[in-house]
């Protein structure tokens, strides 16, 4: 199990939405996520050109957080990150970042057109002030209820993260 959390760039940090209340509500949320994941490596994947990171996702993935710089769309795209999911036995990802419908969602369809089960929640799925992001968000969700795992809470996530580590220990 990996927990890969995309685009959590500070330099965008202006054009995030949340549905479930502010912004810091969302951070907040996935920082969580990430400190209840111990154990489980976490990925932080971020553009090549903004590469600071949400200083609470920094603050709770540590310094043990791997980093990966993505030039495109999809994070597969860079052979580091077949690497190093594969040097972690990783065969299972949660997935949260921005922008839900078109990074996240794009990285999360590659990895299961390569055989990774994939896990997700709302809650750590944030949108893009210049979309028609309502709409965008609803076909998302649909995607990740028929093709992953979608849990309805951040909580529900991170414990389903620590069973599926329990499981192979």
């Amino acid at each position: 199990m990996g927990l890969l959390l995309i685009d959590f760039q500070q330099g965008h940090r202006g054009s995030f939405t949340y549905e479930h209340g502010p912004l810091s509500e969302g951070i907040a949320k996935t920082a969580s996520v990430i400190s209840r994941a111990s154990g489980i490596p976490v990925i932080l994947v971020s553009g090549k050109v903004y590469r600071e990171i949400f200083p609470e996702i920094s603050e709770a993935a540590g310094t043990d957080a791997i980093r990966l710089y993505k030039k495109t769309l999809d994070a597969f795209k860079e052979p580091d990150l077949e690497t190093i999911l594969g040097a972690y036995d990783i065969d299972a990802i949660a997935i949260g970042g921005w922008i839900r419908h078109i990074c996240v969602m794009a990285t999360a369809a590659e990895a299961l057109k390569r055989g990774f089960s994939v896990m997700t929640s709302d809650e750590i799925l944030f949108g893009n002030r210049e979309t028609a992001n309502l709409a965008a968000r609803r076909m998302c969700l649909e995607y990740y209820r028929k093709n992953c795992t979608l849990f309805d809470t951040s909580s529900d996530l991170a414990d389903a993260m620590r069973t599926s580590i329990g499981q192979r220990a």
